[in-house]
């Protein structure tokens, strides 16, 4: 049996009812995404929007030959990409035990060269990228094997231990857990801007709050407040009127 049938069988078995999906809730106008499913009423709309979820899942799900992230025992098939919890609990063990290894879609890319795994979410507070952030700033993912010279000298630019930069001034945005940007005061008093996957160029700001700005309005996402947690980095939060 191969990947797109077993793939295609996941999501008629959660359909039919035979596995639950890992975590899924459909959205209900004006509600959110409150419906789990477990009312007749509304479990008609339920299957029809996780069946739509699940088959754009599966349709967008990333391929990756092996790992170029340090630390990573090989797989023997492939490494997978996807938002896995809109897929039953079962599948995993599934494709595991084929071969696959079975990762994070919003945690995990793919180099642009080589086509291997890079990890571009850290997983503990000692982690270190094995992409270029160089040309990550450029909408690039390029894994350290393949980085270039040129990448590596234009990431000493960027680097926050360069003269341009004061390392002690500094903030991190988070969105549900993630780093969204980054916001860093340069020597010159302007405020530079670093949000991961994007290419931004050297423009300062200003003041933070015109760079936070610049920042939301990238991530299209406009949150109504955020907060300072105890280790000094910003959490953006969303309060929704309905």
């Amino acid at each position: 049996m191969n990947l797109e049938t077993i793939l295609k069988a996941a999501v008629n078995a959660m359909i039919t009812g035979h596995h639950a999906p890992h975590c899924f809730s459909a959205h209900v106008l004006g509600k959110g995404y409150v419906n789990d499913g477990s009312a007749a009423y509304d479990r008609a709309d339920y299957l029809r929007q996780l069946k739509q979820s699940a088959t754009a899942e599966i349709e967008n799900m990333t391929y990756a030959p092996a790992f170029a992230e340090k630390g990573y025992t090989q797989p023997r098939t492939g490494v997978l990409m996807a938002n896995w919890n809109v897929l039953p609990d079962a599948l995993t063990d599934v494709l595991e035990k084929l071969g696959y290894e079975c990762v994070w879609s919003d945690e995990w890319s793919v180099c642009d060269d080589c086509n291997k795994a890079v990890r571009t979410q850290p997983d503990c507070h000692d982690w270190q990228p094995s992409y270029s952030p160089a040309a990550m700033d450029r909408g690039e993912c390029i894994c350290h094997e393949c980085a270039t010279d040129e990448d590596e000298d234009e990431q000493d630019a960027f680097n926050p231990d360069d003269s341009n930069v004061t390392t002690d001034d500094h903030q991190s945005f988070y969105l549900d857990g993630r780093l969204a940007f980054e916001i860093r005061e340069t020597e010159t008093g302007l405020f530079r801007l670093h949000i991961p996957g994007k290419r931004l160029g050297n423009h300062g700001y200003a003041t933070t709050n015109q760079a936070i700005k610049a920042a939301l309005d990238h991530l299209q996402y406009w949150p109504n407040v955020y907060f300072i947690s105890d280790h000094g980095n910003a959490h953006l939060i969303a309060y929704w009127n309905d």
